[in-house]
């Protein structure tokens, strides 16, 4: 699905305009001026332009009511200004509208009567969950998903928008499992109707992982979460709204959809807009991938401390011991970790790190993130492969207020995520199958420093290579300061993830064959200050 550019919907403002301009000079009850003037109307929604909107809205009916179309035409006219009135935040006109749009459809056939019903109630539901009427609006969803359901069979993509709209409603009055299923078929219903792919299946994944969050499963919504992210990144981070659909189709011949029968025949280029509302979200992220909903059930724990104590509980199990309060810790355990880690690399980090990317390599649960956000870095991306710590980083992004973009990405994908001034590579590299080809990956994304760190073992000292050895040297292999990497076949300390230990000078060497040009000493063995 293409994002429509404001450079596009300001040339189809143009077109429009003028093509209305010509027509109503000949004829101003001539069928197409209505048309033009529908999708006008989508032009001024998609661009913010509400009193444009609302004024080809209220002229359209005008038009229909003058050229006697009769309630067919009315209970769509009313139904348009409906929505264009809920968008622009005037509830109260929006309901009456929606009221009369109703009352229109009701003089029409039966066919005719349930088609619009179910459009107007759809567009009504959305009116009343805005305004926080949530049992209100679940009754005129499950009105249309009736009426839908009739004409549409099961499996069209509005079923998929009105069962998510009942599990958003579900959601607000508290039945969560009620919502998951509702979230759940909506899901399904759309990866049939649109492909796994279309952005509603991460409007649908967000709303499931704000239920799960709500309930404290943390892993649980992160796993969802990170699949709509997955989804929403794909398509270059386009707002998830109908009014990205593609527009341009609409001022060429189509054929009209069979299930709207009062349409008529072709009357030219343009067809009808029956304006449908978008479906409801619960918590999805801005663009600075805050959670408005999230941080608010973050913000309560401050005054409620048995309930963070719980929720730090069941956000474990933790690694990184992290203070979220005086005396509540993450992991007491691990005692000054990573925080010791941190006071070794700190003074090779800016205090003022403001305009400046990074990228946090096996983040667990985001200190060193935090650490870089504290001193004003712009964008930072934390990267991990395990859920339930990208919950941690999550829930801590949002405890201290301090935004990060935070990813399930394999160390090897980290060219997918763009380039970065800084790069932590903190505690990982032996927990990788394939070490030299990931500090490829990394130096190929790094453009200033990487803060590197990994386990040592084996003799230490520094080894300067010469450009080449003849073929039969063998001596300098047994030299203690040689580059040796260690292979650990089974597992160590209990971790069978752990898989390369190598001594300084062997990881000295492996970074510099990546295409850090200067490795510069800290008080520690095993961590350097990498540079390009």
């Amino acid at each position: 699905m293409q994002q429509t550019s404001a450079t596009q919907m300001a040339q189809a403002e143009r077109l429009l305009t003028d093509l209305l301009s010509v027509m109503q000079s000949y004829n101003e009850t001539d069928p197409q001026v209505v048309l033009t003037l529908e999708n006008l109307i989508r032009v001024y929604l998609f661009s913010g332009q509400f009193d444009r909107a609302t004024e080809a809205a209220e002229k359209c009916r005008a038009l229909i009511s003058r050229s006697n179309a009769g309630p067919v035409g009315l209970a769509r006219a009313c139904n348009n200004i409906g929505v264009v009135y809920r968008l622009s935040g005037q509830f109260d006109k929006s309901k009456r509208v929606f009221a009369e749009a109703i009352g229109h459809a009701n003089q029409t056939d039966a066919d005719h009567k349930e088609s619009l019903e179910a459009l107007i109630r759809f567009n009504l539901g959305i009116l009343q969950a805005a305004m926080g009427n949530w049992a209100d609006a679940e009754q005129e969803f499950r009105t249309s998903m009736l009426q839908h359901e009739k004409e549409l069979g099961s499996h069209h993509a509005t079923i998929g928008d009105l069962a998510n709209n009942l599990g958003v409603t579900s959601f607000h009055q508290g039945r969560y499992d009620e919502a998951d299923t509702f979230l759940k078929r909506a899901l399904q219903v759309w990866e049939i109707a649109l492909g796994a792919a279309h952005s509603r299946m991460a409007l649908g994944r967000f709303n499931l992982a704000a239920v799960y969050r709500t309930q404290g499963f943390f892993a649980e919504a992160e796993f969802c979460f990170q699949r709509a992210l997955r989804i929403r990144d794909d398509h270059a981070k386009q707002l998830l709204s109908t009014s990205y659909e593609p527009f341009f189709s609409n001022v060429m011949e189509a054929p009209r959809p069979s299930w709207r029968p009062w349409l008529g025949p072709e009357v030219g280029l343009l067809h009808s807009v029956d304006l449908f509302d978008d479906p409801l979200a619960i918590d999805t992220p801005d663009m600075m991938e805050r959670l408005s909903l999230y941080r608010k059930q973050v913000d309560a724990l401050r005054s409620e401390p048995g309930k963070l104590k719980q929720t730090i509980e069941q956000l474990g199990p933790w690694y990184h011991n992290l203070e979220v309060q005086p005396e509540l810790m993450t992991n007491p355990a691990m005692g000054d970790h990573p925080a010791s880690r941190w006071r070794i690399l700190e003074p090779f980090v800016p205090s003022n790190m403001s305009g400046k990317s990074v990228l946090d390599i096996g983040c667990n649960a985001g200190y060193f993130s935090l650490q870089m956000k504290r001193r004003g870095a712009g964008r930072v991306v934390s990267i991990d492969i395990m859920p339930h710590v990208l919950a941690q980083a999550r829930f801590m992004s949002a405890w201290e207020d301090l935004p990060m973009e935070i990813r399930k990405v394999d160390t090897y994908d980290v060219e997918t995520l763009g380039s970065f001034d800084y790069v932590v590579f903190v505690g990982v590299l032996y927990h990788l199958k394939h070490p030299l080809y990931a500090l490829e990956k990394i130096a190929n994304v790094c453009k200033d420093t990487m803060l590197f760190q990994s386990v040592v073992r084996g003799p230490g000292g520094d080894f300067n290579p010469k450009d080449d050895y003849p073929n039969q040297e063998a001596e300098i292999f047994d030299l203690p300061e040689y580059p040796k990497l260690y292979f650990v076949e089974k597992s160590f300390n209990g971790d069978i993830s752990n898989w390369w230990f190598g001594n300084r000078s062997c990881l000295k060497a492996m970074l510099r064959t990546a295409g850090f040009r200067e490795i510069v000493d800290t008080e520690r063995e095993d961590t350097f200050i990498c540079r390009k």
